[in-house]
């Protein structure tokens, strides 16, 4: 079964620079396993730990107020708009991605490429949302 990472409803603890990387930390990363990418199709919930990765990145926006919930998120690779990717994902040449939070900040970043993996903490745990 594919586990999928939904940019909305995600939570970030931090998104931090580290020489021309950006990091994008998640306390909650909203996921789905299923077959397909389709939310409502599969189980809904969270994994912990989650770090999506730009190399070689630059980003508008200020990174001290990029922390909390997303009220969207969508990055762009080879013409397609992803706003939901399967898990572990590694994008190269050239990357851009919103992420609009519900604090009101919004972080663009252009990037070489971007990656993620399910870290050494790979529990998913289950919406109990109705």
């Amino acid at each position: 079964m594919t586990m999928f990472l939904a940019w909305q409803g995600s939570e970030v603890r931090q998104v931090e620079a580290i020489g021309d990387a950006l990091l994008v930390r998640f306390s909650a990363a909203s996921a789905r396993r299923g077959a397909t990418d389709h939310f409502g199709h599969g189980d809904e919930g969270f994994l912990a730990s989650l770090t999506v990765v730009f190399t070689t990145a630059h980003a508008q926006g200020d990174l001290s107020s990029a922390i909390g919930s997303l009220a969207e998120g969508v990055l762009l690779h080879e013409g397609q708009s992803h706003r939901h990717l399967a898990l572990p994902f590694s994008l190269a040449d050239g990357v851009e991605a919103e992420l609009v939070f519900r604090n009101g900040t919004v972080l663009q970043i252009q990037a070489a490429s971007a990656s993620c993996a399910l870290g050494e903490d790979k529990r998913f745990f289950e919406s109990m949302a109705c």
